[in-house]
């Protein structure tokens, strides 16, 4: 079976177009896929149509490139799309919006849109600023102002909407926790995500953060989280792994082990990718075939089979396999070069769970203590 539970649920991340406002150094769709690519509104009714058949709950994540290059007019036939389709089927599938943008593009109007229509939006934000400068210049070549992002993100706090940001962890800011945390708590972040970079051939990239790097981030920004005074509601992949600890479901995809089951991904030429930067795994094209159908061929199968192979091969005797699931796939493929590789940050997440396991049972015992991170 492709999903569990009583809710059929699926979430797809949409590449609404390859192009974007800003050059990032370790842009994952610049390297994978051509430029000038874009879903036409035209293709949104097809689109829609074949990513809901057979699902009860569908998430639309529209993401890049920069999804805001696209125009309010496509967000506008992807609403009348998912409202057609809920006229002639009583209202059955329950559709979800959000947008990962740079938002430099966000204007009022965009917000007054975003808002009216129940969308989401994240941002990707570097942090601390001269890091993000650095690795984020916009297309001219130039670099952004904070002062400009800070404006934007002005902007979606007063209108309500809640404010999440994507970090990406590299080299040159694996050992920045405070500063990270300290940033986006004076932006007024509700929740933030430390995701270290993939490592696609792109010449520019930064250098990836180590394991040992990756542990002391998570641990610095969990006892900052536990210990300062701030308003974060969720820090990820913190916030999934005491989940887990807990016996609750984890909201990261991959310690959920969702790939192909609950999240998939679709190019702006409608080809469906197990992630958004494997465009040479690809499973099928959704503006020819549902994607419940895509879901369940023999080229979606292989790959579910080889995730369980890499969990069966390199995960033997972890006490945490049951909530790490192996990692991330897009991850260890460009690590590895390979879908079934090991997962690169697995020391990282098996010190973080123990870290937090021991953490926790201090709380829970009232034996909680700032000195007890040492």
């Amino acid at each position: 079976m492709l999903n569990s539970g009583r809710i059929n649920a699926i979430t797809i991340v949409c590449l609404v177009t390859s192009d974007c406002n800003l050059r990032c150094k370790y842009c994952y769709t610049l390297a994978s896929h051509n430029r000038g690519m874009k879903i036409s509104a035209a293709s949104v009714g097809r689109l829609i149509e074949n990513c809901s058949k057979g699902f009860d709950s569908i998430e639309f994540c529209w993401h890049g490139g920069e999804p805001l290059l696209a125009g309010k007019a496509f967000y506008e036939s992807v609403i009348a799309a998912q409202q057609g389709i809920n006229a002639t089927t009583s209202g059955r599938s329950k559709f979800i919006n959000c947008i990962q943008s740079n938002c430099l593009l966000l204007n009022d109007e965009w917000i007054e849109f975003l808002t009216a229509n129940d969308f989401r939006i994240g941002s990707s934000f570097e942090a601390p600023w001269a890091v993000h400068s650095d690795h984020r210049p916009l297309a001219s070549g130039e670099k952004c102002s904070l002062d400009a992002y800070c404006r934007v993100f002005r902007k979606i706090k007063q209108s309500a909407l809640p404010l999440g940001l994507l970090c990406v962890v590299t080299k040159d800011n694996v050992h920045k926790g405070k500063e990270i945390f300290e940033l986006f708590k004076s932006l007024g972040v509700d929740t933030y995500s430390l995701l270290p970079m993939i490592e696609v051939p792109a010449p520019t990239r930064p250098p990836a953060p180590g394991n040992e790097e990756l542990f002391e981030l998570f641990k610095t920004t969990f006892e900052l989280w536990m210990n300062e005074e701030n308003s974060f509601v969720c820090i990820e992949p913190i916030d999934t792994m005491l989940r887990s600890l807990l016996g609750q479901g984890p909201r990261l995809c991959s310690f959920a082990s969702s790939c192909l089951k609950r999240m998939v991904s679709v190019a702006p030429d409608g080809t469906v990718l197990p992630c958004g930067s494997l465009s040479s795994l690809p499973l099928g094209n959704i503006f020819e075939t549902p994607l419940i159908c895509i879901l369940h061929n023999d080229n979606a199968k292989h790959l579910r089979r080889s995730r369980s192979l890499s969990v069966a091969k390199f995960c033997g005797g972890c006490r945490y396999v049951s909530l790490c699931r192996g990692g991330c796939r897009e991850i260890a493929f460009w690590h590895s070069g390979e879908y079934s590789g090991r997962f690169q940050y697995c020391e990282a997440r098996k010190q973080t769970f123990a870290y937090l396991e021991h953490r926790l049972h201090e709380i829970l015992d009232g034996k909680d203590s700032v000195a007890s991170q040492n």
